[in-house]
């Protein structure tokens, strides 16, 4: 519908599903929710040394 903006880091794609999606999740998944954005974030940044990583061109 064209709504939707192009998700271009991680960062992006969770702050959209946080906005948009997690609000439809029961609460156990919604509270896993962080803990598996702070292991990506974490999983990330030890791989390459930086908080952003650009999913897109």
């Amino acid at each position: 519908m064209g709504e939707d903006s192009p998700l271009a880091t991680l960062n992006d794609f969770f702050k959209y599903h946080r906005k948009n999606e997690v609000i439809m999740l029961k609460s156990g998944a919604a509270e896993n929710y962080n803990a598996t954005e702070n292991t990506c974030n974490d999983l990330f940044r030890q791989s390459t040394e930086q908080r952003t990583l650009i999913l897109v061109k």
